[in-house]
């Protein structure tokens, strides 16, 4: 199993603190309870338009800086 990536763990965060299930966000988002597990546990690496599905569903935005590589 691949470990979550950390702002699918931000997320999750975000997602406990409001009180959410993983089965709310599914269906806010139209995809199963068990999506929304595989993502957050890091089984399914999610593309740029799934995170932004995730994130309308909990009504926050993804902020972001590019910094060079060492």
């Amino acid at each position: 199993m691949a470990d979550p990536d950390p702002l699918m763990v931000d997320l999750k965060l975000w997602r406990l603190r409001m009180g959410l299930t993983q089965k709310e966000v599914g269906e806010r988002m139209g995809v199963s309870q068990q999506f929304i597990s595989r993502i957050e546990t890091g089984h399914v690496d999610p593309n740029m338009s799934t995170l932004r599905r995730y994130c309308m569903a909990l009504g926050v935005v993804i902020e972001y800086d590019l910094k060079e590589t060492q």
